[in-house]
């Protein structure tokens, strides 16, 4: 399946915000960068829908910015919040 109006870009670009969350020269202004691109992915303004697993990959730089420790639990009900 081919990938309509280059959609498929936010599951690779997901993937790039993974290897730069992971990346400890990232600093905690630049991931909450990286944490504001991947919230604007997750509630697209269109109403498309995600086929090519964005979802998951989505989630990762989250999980992994999560791990490494850089927001405090008031950061991260925030983020959550909006």
């Amino acid at each position: 399946m081919r990938s309509r109006g280059g959609r498929h870009g936010v599951a690779h670009g997901a993937d790039w915000l993974l290897q730069l969350v992971l990346n400890e020269q990232v600093e905690r202004a630049q991931v909450d960068v990286l944490l504001q691109a991947v919230a604007e992915q997750v509630v697209p303004e269109s109403a498309h829908a995600y086929v090519f697993g964005e979802p998951g990959r989505l989630a990762r730089p989250v999980l992994y910015a999560a791990k490494r420790g850089l927001l405090d639990e008031a950061a991260w009900t925030r983020w959550f919040g909006a």
